[in-house]
């Protein structure tokens, strides 16, 4: 939020309803003392957090460590073992680093066993090159031999990956598998084979959640869309064929490759698709995407009445009723093209120059 804004939205006295929301939007404002006391024991934050999205947790992370603030520290304490796994790097860097520009070496003493190992190692730098030693005499020595072993790289050390066990065994293809993709939230296996089919699973269970047919040949690439609704499936066909998760339609067929399609990748943010064939050539295809409607233009209406055309049963509806809410906005809108130039009224005066 720029400086300007925050100041004039905090000299009005604006703050949220919400008892959570008005915790994080006293924390992100620095409005230290309204923050305090509403949220003594940082659990509104804490709570706001977990629930939050990435850009919100960024911004909770980048005033905490601005401004020295150990609410998040206390948030990290407070996370399930669930979501440790889910803890990103950066998350762990701005816990971690509000602890020791704060001086709570007991706290980081304590965080160093429940980080990943090359975080404990880098704390584990700190707490030394501090001079920090705990209260217990038998810590003290945990300490020094923990020290003596530390990985020199801190940060920056990589371990070795623990052998992994089979969970599951997926069965149900009737040839070669070629492709895997995970969907973005970890819910599903995508896989394609040479019986020209691809199987959605879900995991860790392995349940056969949907079997994708439409290609006449076998499939060599897959990747899920970055909000995980669309799925694209490459083949020896020669095709690109787009699916919907949700309900495993057909969304789209794309066209263009001479030979057989070996690689798929989506932009960050799911407009574009990159293919790769057997060709030599790398296409690049737009990627419709349904946002709000106030982003919507009149070729996005006219886009949709051709799509409705060729499309049946529930996805024909759905598309008549994004085309009906559109032609409702835009019915006082007037084309700028239309007008070739300005229209008068009867009490307005052109000026001639």
């Amino acid at each position: 939020m720029p400086q300007d804004v925050r100041e004039m939205v905090v000299r009005a006295g604006y703050a949220p309803a919400d008892e959570g929301k008005r915790a994080v939007f006293f924390f992100v404002t620095e409005q230290w003392e309204r923050y305090e006391g509403l949220d003594f024991d940082g659990r509104l934050l804490a709570a706001a957090y977990e629930t939050a999205n990435a850009a919100l947790r960024r911004r909770i992370l980048d005033k905490a460590r601005l401004g020295g603030r150990l609410e998040v520290a206390r948030a990290a304490r407070r996370w399930e073992r669930k979501r440790l796994a889910e803890v990103t790097d950066g998350e762990w860097e701005a816990v971690l680093d509000v602890l020791r520009q704060s001086g709570r070496f007991t706290d980081l003493w304590a965080m160093a066993f429940e980080v990943p190992p090359r975080w404990s190692a880098e704390v584990l730098g700190w707490l030394e090159e501090a001079g920090y030693l705990p209260e217990r005499a038998e810590d003290q020595a945990e300490l020094a031999e923990l020290c003596r072993l530390r990985p020199a790289a801190g940060r920056r050390t990589v371990f070795p990956i623990p052998r992994p066990a089979c969970s599951a065994t997926l069965r149900g293809h009737e040839g070669s598998v070629y492709a895997l993709a995970f969907s973005p939230d970890g819910a599903l296996l995508a896989t394609g084979s040479y019986d020209n089919t691809v199987r959605l699973w879900e995991v860790p269970g392995g349940r056969e959640a949907a079997v994708l047919r439409g290609h006449e040949r076998d499939v060599s690439a897959l990747a899920f869309s970055p909000d995980g609704t669309l799925l694209a499936t490459g083949s020896d066909d020669n095709t690109v064929r787009l699916w919907e998760v949700s309900g495993g339609r057909e969304a789209g067929v794309l066209r263009g490759h001479k030979k057989w399609v070996s690689a798929l990748a989506f932009s960050p943010d799911g407009t574009l698709l990159a293919t790769g064939s057997a060709d030599g050539t790398v296409r690049l295809w737009a990627v419709p995407k349904t946002g709000p409607l106030a982003l919507m233009t009149h070729q996005d209406l006219t886009d949709l009445d051709n799509s409705v055309a060729s499309a049946s049963g529930e996805r024909a509806r759905n598309l008549q009723f994004l085309a009906s809410l559109l032609r409702h906005r835009f019915r006082l809108d007037i084309e700028i093209s239309e007008v070739s130039r300005p229209v008068l009224g009867e009490f307005d005066i052109e000026v001639e120059g």
